[in-house]
Order: structure tokens, then C-alpha cells, then sequence
């Protein structure tokens, strides 16, 4: 199996979006309480917090097909490189052998 795709990690997606929340209410409770100058360097801060581009640290391998015995296999592995999500999924069959050449 080889490293087949990077993809975005949904953990770090929610923590990221999270992060960003708790910055927006930081920012509005500052609202009044600090100089224009203080609250517009925050929200500055916030607007670059948004802007910072997702990273792809979900490193997805993967592996399907059919071998000569009829076996139909799929199997998956993701693992993020950031905070330590992982997920493995195996799965096998057997092909109906009996139904003859089309």
C-alpha cells in the first residue's frame, strides 16, 4: 500500500473551527471594554485566524481490487500526522464464481 491521498483531518477541522469560535467571542466581549485601536488589532488577529489556508495532514493509504482466486477486497488506513487521528477498514468477499461468462 502507498500513501494514495492527503486529505484535510476532521478532528483537526472541528478543533480548528472551535479555536476560531472561542477567538470570536474573545473579540466581542472586548467589544467596549478596550481602545478602537486594541479591538481592531483583535479582530486583525481573528480575520488572519480565518484566512490561514486548511492544511492537508490526513495521510490516507487505501488498496482495492479483485484477485484471481474471486476475493474482492478493500482496505483503508488514515492517519493525521497533526494530532494523532487514526482509522483502519478492512473488508472481503467472495465473488459469485457460478454465473458464467457474460
Amino acid at each position: 500500500m502507498s500513501a494514495d491521498n492527503w486529505g484535510v483531518c476532521p478532528q483537526c477541522k472541528v478543533s480548528r473551527e472551535r479555536d476560531i469560535a472561542n477567538t470570536e467571542r474573545a473579540v466581542a466581549e472586548t467589544y467596549g471594554k478596550v481602545s478602537v485601536e486594541k479591538f481592531d488589532d483583535a479582530r486583525a488577529r481573528l480575520e488572519a485566524k480565518r484566512a490561514e489556508p486548511i492544511q492537508y495532514t490526513l495521510r490516507e493509504d487505501y488498496e482495492m481490487g479483485l484477485d484471481e482466486d474471486g476475493e474482492f477486497y478493500v482496505i483503508y488506513s488514515g492517519g493525521c500526522r497533526e494530532c494523532g487521528l487514526t482509522h483502519k477498514f478492512k473488508h472481503s468477499e467472495q465473488v459469485d464464481l457460478t454465473g458464467g461468462a457474460a
